[in-house]
């Protein structure tokens, strides 16, 4: 049936192949413009015409564009076959009037030509450089072509692999090459990704070190002295960040003038990045620091000791034990530490440390060295280090948890604050404070329980609720990283707000558990089954609900700091009908003392309707809140909804129109242990009187 339907189109095409050549050549300047893929799509999805007769189109016509690699698979999976594939080639290799076009000129005949930008480039360490190349064929500027740096996925420290880019419609492909962080002179080549290309392509890059970060100074420390000579050799190696060699750097060692007599000694760092100076004893004094200045950047410094068996100025000579020089050394980097010397006080203490390595007092300020440095890791083994080595050094737990907080582990910094709490002392209240502002609780397991009593006011007149008991709360946190909790509530809703609807008194019971987990604690899943008795009726509802929450960001381990977003879901279920609703939110910083809670929430649900029909009402709010924190232990609540409630056509008590809902809770310690919750309602629902809830609890916090 094919067979005979493409009969007459294969005579139709012959006529067309037979009159084209017969054409004048200016008659034939007027033939249709090339292909689109779009035109070869079509062609090749309609069963009028055979793949064949596509390809014998496509010799004649030629293509728009130039196709690459994935527009060929694409032709195979509608049916092409090779015989497309020696169309397409003829196009590419024939004359002007037959080639592929672009824009509806036809393109010169001849190879695809490279040119570059430019044939060199120069850039610092951990930069990116941009350039540019241009394919042409005869002149005009081919697009789509794939090209490739050859070479660039191995330079040291940059992509990985080979950068690619694609001509554009100009025919001008544009690079973004990271060149790596090892300086050096490297050979690249930019070459067709699928085919060939010629011109110059070769590329040659220079990577110069980046700007000075670092300087090692040997000798570390200087010692003058009657056995010491009289002038100091001090060789200074100045490098980047990536650890190249940085030449041509100005090298200055700076006596500063009240310290001695003051002196400057200068020079330029070689091929090497070295610098070699040579400083006279003779202004020096014990307990002096040369600063190292490097293209006046202030980047170490070298402290000054007196030599072993040298007198001090106003003490009887006497030989010094080297018990005695490590102790002086010791001294003289926690000297510099004290005064923000952090690099030159982290070279004495490795110098005490290679000597004497389970020194408790070197280990712990070697630790605390790193951690001013911003070597948080290895700070926290170094207190570890020191821990082990005086078990009984108790206050070394709360260094280690600052250690472990500033390194992104925030679980074990709350154990390790715990630990530093439950050992009393000067620093258990400093461990108390940071446990709290990191939301860890009073210690990383503890037990709390609250009991409130509440009123609810109806109209701003008339009670509709006497003070009584409203809220009951047990937290337990077995471990830094897990919770359980029972809640019993009636009336307040204050963990699930979206439920409250009108004045009408709701008893509920939840428990629910709840844990973060990934690297930085990054999730946090928190799960609740409930059951809520809704008068007058006495219905009961059973409820679940579910909470993912992603904190965003490594830059603290305080979740009141990092921004997060949330979504949750609820669904209640009578013995008839099933209520749901979808919040999400989010946790955005403001500061170090407010942080903004926005929120949305949709659902069909009852919630505390006081309709008889009991009939699902569509449910949207809106929601901006804040959590503010103005000191450990506290948390103020305020929050605003507004909402929008929809019931059936036809309800007799359709609960329609807007919400308005404003709440504020206040989360106080009085004393270690013991604090306050107070609450506050006023909402205005559609169809119902505005009214107001007041509540207030005492809740209780037991370290285990």
């Amino acid at each position: 049936m094919r067979r005979a339907r493409l009969l007459p189109t294969g005579i139709a095409l012959a006529a067309a192949l037979l009159l084209l050549a017969a054409t004048p050549r200016g008659a034939r300047a007027q033939q249709p413009a090339p292909l689109t893929k779009s035109d070869v799509v079509r062609l090749l999805v309609d069963p009028a015409y055979s793949p064949s007769d596509v390809a014998a189109l496509v010799r004649t016509r030629c293509l728009s564009f130039e196709p690459t690699s994935g527009d060929v698979g694409d032709f195979r999976r509608l049916g092409a076959g090779s015989d497309l594939d020696d169309a397409i080639r003829a196009c590419r290799e024939r004359a002007p009037a037959g080639a592929q076009a672009g824009q509806g000129e036809t393109a010169a005949a001849g190879p695809l030509r490279l040119e570059l930008s430019r044939d060199s480039l120069v850039a610092r360490a951990g930069e990116l450089v941009v350039f540019a190349a241009r394919v042409d064929r005869g002149g005009i500027p081919v697009p789509g072509v794939s090209l490739v740096v050859r070479g660039s996925g191995d330079l040291p420290g940059g992509a990985g692999s080979d950068v690619a880019a694609v001509t554009d419609s100009g025919g001008t492909a544009l690079f973004r090459l990271p060149v790596g962080r090892t300086s050096g002179h490297y050979d690249l080549r930019v070459a067709g990704g699928e085919r060939s290309v010629s011109g110059e392509d070769s590329l040659s890059l220079a990577v110069l070190p980046a700007a000075p970060a670092r300087a090692a100074v040997r000798p570390s420390a200087l010692e003058i002295g009657p056995a010491a000579p009289d002038t100091a050799r001090v060789r200074v190696a100045v490098s980047d960040s990536f650890g190249n060699a940085v030449p041509s750097s100005s090298v200055t060692l700076v006596l500063p003038a009240q310290k001695g007599g003051g002196g400057r000694w200068s020079s330029y760092s070689d091929s090497s990045g070295t610098a070699v100076l040579r400083v006279p004893a003779e202004p020096l004094r014990d307990g002096d620091t040369l600063q190292v200045l490097v293209d006046g950047n202030r980047l170490a410094g070298v402290p000054v000791a007196l030599a072993a068996g040298a007198e001090a100025p106003a003490e009887a000579a006497r030989p010094a034990a080297a018990g005695d020089t490590l102790a002086a050394l010791a001294d003289s980097a926690g000297r510099l530490l004290e005064s923000g010397d952090a690099r030159e006080a982290l070279a004495l203490y490795e110098r005490v440390l290679a000597a004497r390595p389970e020194g408790p007092d070197a280990l712990a300020g070697r630790a605390e060295a790193l951690l001013a440095v911003g070597r948080a890791a290895e700070a926290a083994d170094g207190f570890r280090a020191a821990l082990a080595a005086a078990p009984d050094r108790t206050g070394l737990w709360l260094e280690l948890g600052r250690s472990l907080e500033a390194a992104g582990r925030p679980s074990e910094a709350r154990e390790a604050y715990g630990r530093a709490l439950a050992a009393g002392g000067a620093r258990a209240e400093r461990a108390r404070s940071a446990l709290e502002r990191m939301g860890g609780g009073r210690g990383p397991a503890y037990v709390e329980a609250s009991v409130w009593e509440g009123r609810t006011v109806l109209h701003w007149g008339g009670s509709r609720r006497d003070w009584g008991p409203q809220r009951a709360t047990l937290h337990i946190r077995p471990s830094p990283r897990f919770e359980l909790w029972g809640v019993y509530d009636n009336a307040l809703n204050l963990d699930h707000p979206e439920l409250v609807r009108s004045q009408i008194d709701v008893e509920s019971w939840w428990m629910g558990a709840g844990g973060t987990y990934g690297a930085s604690d990054r999730f946090r899943t928190r799960a609740e089954f409930g059951r809520r008795n809704l008068p007058p009726s006495g219905t009961v509802q059973t409820m679940w609900w579910l909470e993912q929450t992603v904190y965003l960001g490594k830059g603290s381990a305080d979740p009141f700091l990092r921004p997060s977003v949330h979504a949750s879901g609820l669904l209640g279920h009578f013995f008839d009908r099933d209520d749901w609703v979808a919040e999400a939110g989010a946790g955005i910083p403001a500061g170090r003392y407010v942080r903004l809670l926005p929120r949305v929430s949709y659902g069909k649900l009852v919630g505390s309707s006081t309709s008889s029909e009991r009939v699902p009402a569509k449910d949207l709010r809106l929601g901006l809140g804040a959590w503010i924190r103005p000191a450990p232990g506290w948390r103020i609540e305020p929050r605003l909804t507004y909402g929008h409630l929809e019931g059936p056509q036809g309800a007799s008590d359709p609960l329609t129109g807007g919400l308005f809902d404003a709440t504020l809770r206040v989360h106080a310690p009085i004393v270690r242990q013991v604090g306050i919750d107070l609450f506050g309602r006023y909402q205005s629902p559609p169809d119902r009187d505005a009214f107001g809830e007041v509540g207030g609890g005492v809740w209780l916090a037991v370290p285990r």
